[in-house]
């Protein structure tokens, strides 16, 4: 239960942010995204301040509910539960429900318990619902737990069936018991057609299978049906640049980021469906957008590394790997890719140096073994080569004996 709590804790910011935005918004929908992804990864770097003056900046024409919840949020994670009050307020006047989960948290963590769950149950009816595993997992409701008001509220079934078995399968398959949650649905397979909630958590699985039309297919009817934080629409996305198709990944992937559903690795996603369609130029515009988010992270930057070495552009490539392992000193994976492009460059000496680093945090990598071996050999550093071929075939490179049986003395 506490792993379940400190997982629902590290999430709850963005999921209030993604179901605060459930419907289309207008004008300037890109920039809102942007604005709204920023002030989350400010959040989640404990820069709340700074994440309050990115939505202060904000143009009129774009206020509407999802700003004005977005910066409640923004004050309720600076203790400012006034303004975070007023701003929740707000966003509920403008569209109902929006801000009426925000109104509960700030009224438990006042110690209001009847005026939070009053709030609670007005989220509860609109399109902008949490899970039941969601809200019990917010610290904030932590203070009103043994409170006849709570107890009283939850007496009453406030889910379906549907939704708790997606819950759970959801719970499940994201701890890796796929096969758990397979035996769960077993009884409910006639059901799908009926249900949106079944026939999403046989989707899950169905995708973690591999099945991906299968979850084309169960996904496609419900897509759009009801509020799910984007999540039906992503899979479906996922779902689809699984099959190949690239392109109508593309266009979901990019109608969520029109709609500003303030989830960063939308752009990462979609990058990999441009890459795979042949559109690199496009793919690295939305790397970079992404790092203006998150400026230090490890796949955004590998991946743009990759997308530049295979284009040929070694320079660009060594830029963002360059980066990669400044920002995370002990990434292998960055160390492998920049030793790479210094053997294609003949740079000998600075290829021996990283894949030095890469086999410091992994000793046993036959593969590095071997590139490094070849570096050396062009440095005339003959046994140290071989003693490098060597490790390389005893951790499994079958590869380095070709060069032991050319370079190496018996």
């Amino acid at each position: 239960m506490s792993e379940l709590f400190i997982i629902a804790m590290k999430r709850v910011a963005l999921l209030l942010l993604s179901l605060i935005l459930l419907l289309p918004v207008c004008g300037a929908q890109s920039t809102l995204y942007d604005l709204l992804v920023k002030s989350s990864a400010l959040i989640d770097s404990g820069l709340s301040h700074k994440a309050l003056e990115v939505l202060e900046r904000a143009p009129d024409s774009m206020e509407g509910h999802s700003l004005s919840a977005a910066r409640g949020e923004v004050y309720s994670s600076m203790g400012r539960y006034d303004q975070a009050y007023s701003a929740f307020k707000r966003a509920d006047s403008i569209m109902e429900g929006s801000g009426s989960y925000g109104l509960a948290r700030i009224n438990a963590l006042q110690g209001n318990p009847a005026a939070a769950v009053n709030y609670l149950e007005q989220s509860l009816r609109s399109p902008f619902r949490l899970s039941e595993r969601a809200i019990m997992g917010d610290k904030a409701f932590t203070s009103i737990y043994g409170t006849p008001e709570w107890r009283s509220f939850w007496r009453e079934e406030r889910y379906s069936p549907g939704e708790q078995l997606l819950e759970e399968v959801k719970y499940l398959t994201r701890d890796g018991f796929t096969d758990e949650a397979d035996r769960l649905l077993a009884p409910y397979g006639e059901r799908v057609a009926y249900s949106p909630d079944i026939a999403h958590a046989f989707a899950i699985t169905a995708y973690l299978r591999g099945e991906y039309q299968r979850a084309i297919d169960l996904l496609t009817p419900i897509s759009r049906q009801r509020g799910e934080g984007g999540t039906i629409e992503i899979l479906l996305a996922d779902s689809y640049a699984a099959t190949g198709n690239n392109g109508r990944a593309i266009a979901i992937y990019s109608s969520l980021i029109e709609e500003a559903l303030p989830d960063a690795s939308l752009l990462i996603k979609r990058a990999e469906s441009y890459h795979k369609s042949g559109r690199d130029a496009r793919a690295l515009e939305d790397i970079d957008r992404y790092l203006t988010f998150y400026p230090g992270d490890s796949r955004a930057l590998t991946t743009a590394a990759r997308l530049l070495i295979a284009s040929g552009d070694r320079t660009g490539a060594l830029r963002y790997l360059n980066r990669e392992i400044e920002n995370n000193p002990g990434s292998r994976k960055g160390y492998l890719m920049r030793g790479d492009i210094w053997i294609s460059s003949s740079m000998w000496q600075n290829a021996v140096e990283d894949l030095s680093m890469a086999l410091d945090l992994d000793p046993y990598d036959g593969e590095a073994y071997l590139k490094k071996g070849v570096a050396l050999l062009a440095l005339g550093r003959i046994d140290d080569a071989c003693h490098d071929f060597n490790m390389a075939l005893m951790y499994g490179n079958s590869s380095a004996r070709r060069y032991i049986t050319n370079n190496c003395r018996r």
